[in-house]
């Protein structure tokens, strides 16, 4: 073999080498980042407590629902902010201004 031919063959395999370590570092970076975004990024929430507890309140005043099913949706409420994984703030409404993901019971 000649010795541009051998300098390109170094050339394309140091190529395939940098383009390899290039979509390596890519594949986990962004794997990292989606863990740490899923488990222990801080993400908060917000929750209309006043609101909900009005509408319930003033559901159980107009006979709409009965004791048992306002008692079920105080349960409903507690389950749904127990089941958030921890990273999870919960925020009332009155305290958030914007951009804070809204969770509706």
């Amino acid at each position: 073999m000649s010795e541009s031919t051998e300098k390109k063959r170094t050339s394309l395999a140091l190529t395939y080498l940098v383009l390899i370590n290039l979509l390596l570092s890519i594949a986990a970076s962004s794997a990292a980042i989606s863990v740490y975004d899923r488990y222990f990024a801080v993400k908060v929430v917000s929750l209309d407590l006043k609101g909900y507890i009005g509408r319930l309140r003033d559901d159980y005043g107009s006979n709409k629902i009965t004791q048992e099913q306002f008692k079920q949706r105080l349960d409903h409420l507690e389950n749904l902010v127990g089941r958030l994984p921890e990273n999870y703030v919960v925020l009332t409404s009155d305290v958030v201004v914007r951009n804070a993901q809204k969770i509706q019971p």
